[in-house]
């Protein structure tokens, strides 16, 4: 199934997404932007079709698809111009842009490929200058609105849920995989279209893998289980990491932990507008380096999170944007040690004129499953 299929974009946010991104055309002096991103295409129309080209200009909006799409285009996306193709894309393309007297025709760099960007290149010849682009809709898909802010709710909700139902199946001799299916079918059972990602469920040594999708491995006596799922309700996402420990610890095993969910709550607490993700992400990284584990924190603090399970702001050494409201983050700091084992603990957070939201509610407080 389509990670889009369940979207549905109001005719209202779809007017409030084309004014704000011909703002943004504007201030670059562009004439227009073709959208070749399928998420991006979803986010500024409502068509979730697997192919097709949106191109907004500073008075016209086109759906570019093939016959396939024409009504599921026409349904989804009443406030376009459907402009069908059979094909070669780019011929169309071309006369509709000289038509309107489009000449500076901005691309999305990181989604169009060098074949792609050549047959621009070719057909366009001297009619039309292509422009490089970056985060043009990522920009605009950064801040939720709260309609997008209630599905994620709703996702979140649903990880909680499937965490606490979970639970109780964790014990030695279970397999990883085995988590994970009753994890996912606990989700799409009680309303996710589907999985963020795929589930990972990393037992004993495999804790040490921060992406440590579920395996046939049985999980054993004295062994970290870490879980990290998230589901898919009205095309947003949800993502949650809990970390258990199964048998009985020891003491370092606990201080480990400790370690971890100290600095995520420290992250948590700090959060405010402004806030870049560079200096979010120093909070967990300066606690972790304090008690000698620096070279085990080996990911970023967080990322957003919406349509996409990592999205455009991160919570990284490398993010010098100011985080605003309406970011919704994850905050998820780990440790890793080889050939013993990992901690990773992550909840979504919502930037508020306050400070910081925590959306996920599930339990984080240090747990043991007997054996």
């Amino acid at each position: 199934m389509n990670s889009l299929s369940a979207l549905v974009v109001s005719a209202e946010a779809v007017k409030l997404r084309l004014h704000a991104l011909r703002q943004w055309l504007s201030a670059q002096s562009l004439d227009a932007l073709v959208v070749a991103c399928a998420v991006n295409r979803a986010y500024v129309s409502g068509f979730t079709g697997s192919v097709g080209y949106a191109v907004v200009s500073k008075e016209n909006q086109w759906l570019f698809v093939d016959g396939r799409y024409v009504a599921q285009a026409q349904r989804e996306a009443p406030l376009w111009k459907i402009v069908v193709f059979s094909g070669v894309v780019e011929e169309v393309l071309h006369k509709t842009l000289c038509d309107h007297g489009v000449r500076t025709l901005g691309y999305e760099a990181a989604h169009v490929t060098v074949a792609t960007y050549e047959r621009y290149r070719h057909t366009f010849g001297t009619d039309v200058t292509l422009v490089q682009t970056s985060q043009a809709i990522e920009s605009l898909r950064a801040i939720k609105s709260v309609e997008e802010q209630r599905m994620m709710r709703r996702a979140i909700q649903l990880a909680d849920d499937a965490y606490a139902y979970v639970l109780p199946h964790i014990r030695p001799g279970v397999r990883e995989c085995d988590i994970a299916w009753e994890i996912e079918q606990y989700m799409r059972t009680h309303g996710a279209t589907g999985t963020s990602f795929e589930i990972i469920v990393a037992s004993g040594e495999r804790a040490a893998l921060p992406h440590g999708i579920a395996t046939d491995k049985r999980i054993a006596p004295q062994e970290f289980v870490v879980l990290d799922f998230g589901a898919r309700v009205g095309g947003y996402c949800s993502d949650l990491t809990r970390t258990v420990f199964v048998g009985e610890p020891t003491a370092l095993h606990q201080h480990v932990y400790e370690i971890v969910l100290t600095a995520q709550q420290a992250v948590i607490a700090a959060l405010r507008p402004a806030m870049t993700g560079q200096q979010a992400d120093a909070v967990a990284r300066a606690i972790i380096a304090q008690h000698g584990y620096a070279d085990r924190f080996v990911h970023a603090t967080g990322h957003a999170v919406g349509l996409d399970i990592h999205e455009w702001p991160t919570v990284s050494a490398r993010e010098t944007s100011p985080l605003q409201v309406g970011h919704v983050l994850t905050v998820e700091p780990g440790i890793y040690i080889p050939e013993w084992g990992g901690v990773r603990i992550e909840d979504i957070v919502v930037i508020t004129p306050e400070g910081g939201e925590v959306l996920s509610h599930s339990p984080k407080a240090w747990t043991v499953i007997p054996c």
